[in-house]
């Protein structure tokens, strides 16, 4: 349901913006544990949805990332030239034709483009576009009926938050078209935090089709649904041993021994208070998952570093564990 509305509010939005000069947003996304059908459901559940942006005709996207940056969350910049359509598909009647060696036209075509409503200099601004985002929303929403009775918005400077419930005054899912930044006291502007939550669910369904893995995800997350171990922590972890024991060993008559793994996996980050990054880091992710070769090759992170740092927080989570 939640994979639909996002995808009949996403044609709306397409429909609104086929004659402008605004990001075109493609399919959504579903990524996380509520999608995939572990979520623990005593607080209600949290879909968080990516939706894509395509550049409009007359524009393309290039991504500037910043080899300096920090990991993960590193931010990127999105910079937006201007292309010539003159053999490609005929723009909309409103968009002026970009021509080759007409510096009037060009410049008339930056006024009149993308960068002049997101833009900043050259580059996509964060806030700018989910605003525009935001007042699109009750547009879209007029044609999609279904909306009015189960959506509203939730205030959000750098995301693009949906609160849906069942047609009740108590909300029962979270949507997250998001934008924020892994420091979320750190200003965005043109900067673009990377997010490897697409990398982490194509390798889900990569290898862990018809295997026992959700039912020991569930049941772990129930059982620490109270702590403050994040569901990220047991999916990581069985995400690494899903890259070391081979998929023979996640049938269903090895729950039990696959289940004593992942809590015996915890309990030894939690002694040596390190837990590594699937991800970044990783040479054990498979090639079928296609990732930037600076990730692949990258330091490995360690998801528990703040209990390495803070013994008050090692012995509230051992206490906990």
């Amino acid at each position: 349901i939640v994979t639909h509305l996002m995808n009949s509010l996403t044609i709306a939005f397409s429909r609104a913006l086929c004659h402008s000069s605004q990001p075109v947003p493609q399919g959504a996304i579903g990524v996380g544990s509520a999608f995939q059908g572990w979520a623990a459901r005593a607080q209600g559940l949290v879909c968080t949805v990516l939706v894509p942006l395509d550049p409009p005709p007359g524009h393309t996207f290039h991504l500037e990332r910043d080899a300096a940056g920090l990991l993960p969350g590193r931010r990127s910049r999105i910079r937006v030239e201007l292309q010539c359509t003159c053999t490609g598909q005929r723009p909309p009647q409103d968009l002026l034709r970009i021509l080759h060696g007409s510096q009037g036209q060009l410049a008339r075509a930056q006024e009149l483009g993308l960068l002049h409503t997101l833009g900043c200099g050259h580059y996509l601004d964060v806030h700018r576009t989910s605003c525009c985002f935001h007042k699109l929303l009750a547009s879209a929403r007029a044609q999609v009926p279904q909306s009015h009775e189960c959506l509203r918005v939730v205030p959000s400077r750098h995301t693009f938050k949906l609160q849906l419930s069942r047609g009740t005054d108590s909300p029962v899912l979270g949507i997250f078209l998001s934008t924020h930044p892994a420091e979320p006291q750190l200003p965005l502007g043109t900067a673009w935090p990377e997010c490897y939550m697409v990398a982490e669910a194509k390798f889900q369904q990569h290898v862990a089709r018809d295997s026992v893995t959700l039912r020991c995800l569930e049941l772990l997350a129930r059982a620490l649904g109270d702590t403050h171990f994040p569901p990220h922590v047991l999916k990581t972890i069985v995400m690494h041993l899903l890259t070391t024991l081979p998929l023979s060993h996640w049938h269903r008559r090895h729950f039990l021994q696959r289940l004593e793994d992942i809590v015996g996996h915890l309990c030894h980050a939690l002694h040596r208070k390190h837990l590594g990054h699937f991800i970044v880091g990783n040479c054990k992710v498979p090639a079928e998952i296609s990732l930037p070769w600076d990730i692949q090759t990258a330091e490995p992170l360690n998801l528990f570093q703040q209990v390495a740092e803070d013994p008050a927080a090692h012995t509230r989570a051992m206490s906990e564990f």
